[in-house]
């Protein structure tokens, strides 16, 4: 139920999406414990601050609709090109707050997979940067950010969608 409920949700590209409502059977004790369980799942940067750094800023998205797939904007900083990328596939550009970011984007991630961390380097002149992620880190991003309720509960949701998941895995 969660799954199909997340996959009508419009989720399509981190927190741009439509209409989001509430999910039902959901709490705020809901909402706590994914809050605690996701906690190991924090996202991790590298390369993206100090002098000579190869990028001037690193972000990351999760895009749910038929499919889910961790998405990666990398901005070079001035003058740097990116030569090549590890661990996912280039997606064009993107405009993020007028400036210009690269794209990149995993592989389809299966249900038993959630919670695995996925390394996103790219490579510059200056050295490499890196995002490593799960689906499950942008879960604790928007349950530990100033995000809507409704936000908040529609990753609830899915913590629950993997969580259910992962014990089917482990008990079939």
């Amino acid at each position: 139920d969660y799954g199909h409920y997340l996959q009508l949700s419009g989720w399509t590209d981190g927190n741009n999406h439509t209409g989001v409502a509430a999910a039902n059977a959901l709490d705020a004790q809901s909402l706590e414990n994914a809050r605690t369980a996701v906690a190991p799942y924090e996202v991790s940067y590298s390369g993206n601050t100090g002098q000579n750094a190869s990028m001037d800023d690193i972000m990351f998205s999760l895009t749910l609709n038929s499919k889910t797939v961790i998405n990666a904007y990398f901005k070079p900083a001035d003058g740097l090109s990116i030569s090549s990328v590890s661990g996912a596939s280039a997606n064009g550009t993107q405009i993020i707050g007028g400036e210009r970011y690269y794209r990149y984007t995993t592989d389809e991630i299966g249900a038993g997979n959630l919670a695995v961390p996925y390394t996103i380097t790219v490579t510059t002149a200056q050295g490499d940067a890196s995002v490593t992620a799960s689906a499950m880190s942008y879960v604790y991003t928007i349950l530990n950010g100033a995000y809507t309720d409704a936000q908040k509960y529609a990753m609830t949701a899915y913590y629950n969608y993997y969580a259910a998941a992962a014990d089917y895995a482990a008990h079939h």
